[in-house]
């Protein structure tokens, strides 16, 4: 996914979706089983699907890193993620720094036996952003010992990560109906890639490789009204969620899967992106 913004005569986006449609607005899907070079079934129609109740998913913050800081407005705790046994209990605007030797967590310093960190709100009901390395996030913190290092975890519902995917790779801009399609694309893609990093312990990482994620400072009124209008939507093929690939430009054409290195998929075909086709250079606006 592109972490920039290409600006044209038109929405990007809406050739995206709509190559996933057909004229009665019937999503064209296949098994999500495995890695998109995978084998496909043949094709049948399927209406979008809205899941209940809501997942959470493990975004990848960071791996092998030598110390994790961590503030919050309000009280936070640190737990045994595998006994939920107390470990630490911080102040509103205390800094944790959590860092490690010989393979140990140590929490100000303080060794703690504990092979798993959670760090989270000392009140479950509250909304305080917690913030890592600088940077506020929803949810909660895991942190393991991989190798050596520490690897951050940030645990969230699925349309907070939802949130804080469509300002990072759109901006919040954009037209309500784009945003709108952007927020079932990104969360279609997310349940689609739960697991993908399962070997480092969580599901997708905060960059292009998975979706570009920024937490809550990629958030806006819009991104979340957009997001909220368009709860638990995803597109699907037998019940499970669709490869829903987007892009920031197509050059006038979409690609087929085939055309990536992956099998074909009836609903990811080349077609003509008619707001960019013919397009000069000198008509669009770039920004980064």
């Amino acid at each position: 996914m592109a972490g920039w913004i290409l600006r044209i005569l038109g929405t990007m986006l809406f050739t995206t979706m709509l190559s996933l449609l057909d004229a009665s607005g019937t999503v064209h899907a296949v098994p999500v089983t495995g890695p998109t070079t995978g084998k496909t079934l043949p094709v049948t129609e399927t209406t979008a699907t809205k899941f209940s109740p809501e997942p959470a998913i493990r975004v990848g913050l960071a791996t092998g890193q030598e110390a994790a800081v961590f503030l919050a407005k309000g009280e936070y705790v640190v737990r045994d993620g595998a006994t939920e046994l107390g470990l630490e209990k911080l102040s509103a605007n205390a800094t944790l720094t959590v860092t490690k030797r010989g393979g140990q967590f140590l929490l100000n310093g303080k060794p703690v036996s504990a092979k798993i960190l959670v760090v989270k709100r000392a009140d479950s009901r509250a909304s305080i952003p917690i913030f890592y390395n600088g940077e506020a996030y929803r949810g909660d913190f895991r942190l393991i010992m991989q190798n050596g290092a520490i690897t951050v975890i940030n645990n969230v519902t699925l349309d907070d990560y939802v949130s804080g995917v469509i300002g990072a790779e759109m901006g919040a801009d954009w037209p309500m109906e784009a945003l709108r399609a952007q927020a079932v694309a990104a969360r279609t893609f997310a349940l689609y890639s739960l697991g993908r990093h399962e070997k480092e312990g969580f599901d997708v990482c905060p960059n292009t490789h998975c979706q570009v994620y920024g937490g809550i400072a990629a958030e806006s009124k819009t991104v979340l009204a957009a997001v909220s209008s368009t709860r638990g939507e995803v597109m699907t093929y037998n019940d499970k969620p669709i490869y829903s690939a987007f892009h920031a430009s197509s050059g006038g054409w979409t690609a087929g899967n085939e055309e990536a290195g992956g099998d074909p998929l009836p609903y990811l075909k080349s077609v003509r992106d008619e707001p960019t086709y013919g397009v000069s250079l000198a008509d669009r606006r770039f920004s980064c």
